[in-house]
């Protein structure tokens, strides 16, 4: 989003104390660090698409310089497009908002949901590899390894508005 020029955005869903979402809003901070003079927003809210819907307005109410939203999964932002929506407001043209996980859904929304992809087929080819080798010799040292995720753009995220 900062490409587009977003310098007030939000991490939004997730209201456990899990290891993934600490390491996506650990993610997040780190981003906005980069950026001078940012506050960073992490607004909980439950991983329901339902949960996005009835949550996107209180951030965009009690932040009115945020501008775009990035989500802890894909289900919370497809949830927060359509809550933008039914307040006649158009995602990636009157704010923005980028999901995590690349469900299929993301790519058939309209409009389609900009996404953090991480291949699972690559992500679980690379955990049945290291499966299989802890099989053939347990003895091997606990591996650890980054699987970093991909910026798939779509409609949801665009230039900051001009209003």
């Amino acid at each position: 989003m900062t490409d587009f020029g977003h310098k007030h955005i939000a991490y939004f869903g997730g209201i456990e104390q899990t290891l993934v979402r600490e390491e996506r809003i650990a993610g997040y901070l780190s981003a906005l660090d980069k950026l001078d003079g940012v506050r960073p927003i992490v607004w909980p809210c439950e991983k329901t698409m339902r949960s996005g819907v009835e949550a996107i307005a209180a951030p965009r109410h009690q932040h009115p310089e945020v501008t775009g939203i990035v989500c802890n999964g894909d289900v919370v932002a497809l949830g927060a497009c359509f809550g933008l929506i039914r307040s006649n407001l158009k995602p990636g043209h009157d704010f923005s908002v980028v999901g995590f996980d690349d469900i299929e859904d993301a790519a058939v929304s309209t409009p389609g949901l900009s996404t953090m992809a991480i291949n699972p087929k690559k992500l679980g080819t690379r955990l049945a590899e290291i499966l299989l080798d802890r099989m053939r010799t347990p003895e091997l040292p606990v591996r650890q390894f980054e699987h970093s995720a991909t910026l798939v753009a779509r409609g949801t995220s665009g230039p900051v508005p001009d209003h």
